[in-house]
């Protein structure tokens, strides 16, 4: 499944979240670069006050990867969707699947940006579970 736009969000140090027009993989590889760039301290925040250094692309309001880069090194990686397949019992407590992990380059968090632009949530989640223990 190949997504060729999806929206992008940003949250500013205000923790005021601003959601930006649609665009595609390569529009947000660059937003990627932006970040990173200013979490290594080579370009100063916009002038359109999105000095955050939280952002993240949507497919709707459930269905999103959320990414804080604290330095070019350190990159923290959300996955969340909305979890059809829970169980009766998960169901009780949450309907949401999510995913976190820390990402060490910019090569690992534009492997992830890649794959929400190209593969559906459900195969994204499925990928994710073989990762871990339940």
């Amino acid at each position: 499944m190949s997504r060729s736009y999806v929206r992008w969000y940003s949250m500013n140090e205000k923790e005021e979240i601003k959601e930006h027009d649609r665009l595609n993989l390569e529009e947000a590889l660059e937003i990627v670069d932006r970040y990173l760039a200013r979490a290594a301290g080579k370009r100063k925040p916009d002038d359109d006050g999105d000095d955050g250094n939280l952002f993240g692309f949507f497919r709707d309001k459930t269905d999103f990867i959320e990414i804080v880069a604290f330095k070019p090194n350190q990159i923290s990686y959300r996955f969340e969707m909305l979890d059809t397949e829970a169980s009766w019992f998960r169901k009780l407590f949450t309907k949401v699947f999510q995913f976190e992990e820390m990402l060490d380059s910019r090569k690992a968090l534009v492997k992830k940006v890649e794959e929400f632009f190209t593969t559906s949530v459900e195969e994204i989640k499925r990928r994710l579970k073989k990762r871990v223990l339940w």
